[in-house]
């Protein structure tokens, strides 16, 4: 690791460590870097720090996009209302609409990784994280947390 004026630079330049800063655990390209003073999140050029001693926890959630779902109820719902001989092609497109919608739905699941302070908000994706790798780094967290608060 480079040295610059006191502060250790990390290995893809993106973050210096104080002097009595270490790093504890980073994603692949470091997106996200946990040290034990700060947490850093690096994403699509938007950087957002947090001091660990001004974070209370952290939580894993999901999100999912609801307008996939109404519009799976909307186009399910019609789809038998134009069930008389004549419409029966139409009412077939808008049932193979809903089960689109449905599978659109069920694919647009996120699980995220949320990061709280008074000032800001870290939320990032944890894909291509196992359920393993995400109670890992969020108990590296809060045991960083715990060791800023005491």
């Amino acid at each position: 690791m480079a040295q610059a004026i006191g502060l250790t630079l990390l290995a893809n330049k993106n973050m210096k460590l104080f002097q009595s800063e270490s790093l504890l655990t980073s994603s692949d390209a470091d997106t996200i870097v946990l040290t034990t003073h700060r947490i850093r999140n690096n994403a699509g050029g938007i950087i957002k720090n947090a001091m660990l001693n001004q974070v209370p926890g952290i939580s894993a959630q999901f999100s999912q996009q609801p307008i996939f779902l109404i519009a799976a109820i909307l186009t399910g719902l019609f789809g038998p209302f134009l069930l008389t001989e004549q419409e029966v092609p139409i009412a077939m497109l808008l049932l193979l609409t809903s089960a689109v919608f449905i599978f659109l739905f069920i694919r647009s699941r996120k699980h995220l990784a949320l990061i709280s302070t008074s000032g800001i908000s870290v939320l990032f994706h944890t894909k291509g994280m196992s359920k393993s790798d995400v109670m890992d780094f969020i108990y590296k967290v809060e045991d960083a947390i715990s060791k800023t608060t005491s």
